[in-house]
């Protein structure tokens, strides 16, 4: 585990795809108590930690992880979780890595939250993002709110077998934890946004 500790420099250096709609969105549910954790460091890690309390990013590019580093603020923790396999490329969303590929990565959340660590918010913008949906579970805060970015994507619908959508703008996501609640009303709000744009 590497805790690393650096000034915030302008994270217009690093590049994102993250549109003003969806980081004000995020941001609106940040506040000076909020303890987040976040799959997948960037642009994101910085801009975002400028509003909570605490910020937990997990990496798993090593060469990544060093460009933000130099960028984190003193709230900011970065840890660098590597796949389990050596020979990883880069490959495209729908073979966007999977727990074999990912355990390390996907399983670092436990390594803080056996520390005592619960979040308040989650966001998930890196690889196996249905896998850390998952392992987010355990370490949720019981209002946490999960934000999942590029969530157009079908392949991460199954996320609300355990999770209630409380709102999309444009690609972002935001959801908690399913307490029985009714999971045909999100489907149909599923259907109804993003149907139409296949």
């Amino acid at each position: 585990m590497m805790l690393i500790d650096f000034k915030i420099t302008d994270s217009a250096e690093l590049p994102t795809d993250i549109k003003k709609e969806e980081s004000d969105f995020l941001k609106s549910y940040l506040n000076k108590n909020s303890v987040a954790l976040e799959w997948g460091s960037g642009w994101s890690t910085v801009e975002f930690a400028k509003y909570a309390k605490e910020y937990h990013s997990i990496e798993h590019d090593f060469c990544w992880y060093r460009r933000v580093k130099n960028k984190i603020g003193k709230n900011t923790r970065i840890y660098y979780a590597p796949p389990d396999t050596e020979d990883l490329k880069w490959f495209p969303p729908e073979k966007r890595g999977d727990n074999a590929s990912f355990r390390n990565y996907i399983k670092f959340a436990g390594v803080l939250g056996s520390l005592g660590k619960r979040f308040d918010i989650v966001f998930i913008d890196g690889r196996a993002r249905l896998e850390c949906f998952l392992e987010a579970l355990d370490y949720l805060n019981s209002k946490a709110v999960v934000f999942i970015h590029d969530f157009q994507r079908p392949h991460y619908w199954d996320a609300i077998k355990h999770y209630r959508i409380v709102d999309i703008i444009g690609n972002m996501a935001a959801l908690e934890k399913n307490n029985s609640l009714c999971r045909e009303k999100d489907r149909y709000f599923l259907i109804k946004k993003y149907l139409w744009m296949s």
